[in-house]
């Protein structure tokens, strides 16, 4: 818990502007080499980018069978901007990890703060 209101604020200011973000779509350049063993890179890429309200449950299932998934998982938590399933995740799932966890470092730095008063 950050007891700083100040400190508090700026932190919920900067996650708001990244969940509030354009997402961008995978861009090729960026491309890594595990990417070409990847099962997503197989099939129909529309399955991993579901219209708002479809499922992403085939995605899912493909994404938790693939021979990458923990170089996919390492590669998703660094683009909370991308758009569309990664590593079995939806964007909003991906932005939720990533704002829980920055939340719990910043909890874990003030309570070191504390430790060192």
């Amino acid at each position: 818990m950050i007891r700083d209101p100040k400190r508090r604020a700026d932190l919920e200011r900067e996650l708001e502007r990244e969940l509030s973000a354009e997402p961008t779509v995978h861009n090729p350049a960026n491309a890594e080499p595990w990417m070409d063993q990847a099962l997503c890179a197989q099939v129909d890429p529309e399955i991993f980018f579901p219209e708002q309200g479809n499922s992403a449950a085939t995605a899912r299932k493909i994404c938790l069978v693939c021979p990458v998934l923990a170089a996919c998982d390492e590669f998703a938590e660094r683009q909370t901007d991308l758009y569309g399933m990664l590593a079995g995740k939806t964007a909003l799932e991906r932005r939720k990890a990533h704002r829980k966890s920055r939340l719990s470092r910043a909890g874990e730095l003030e309570i070191l703060g504390d430790l060192s008063a």
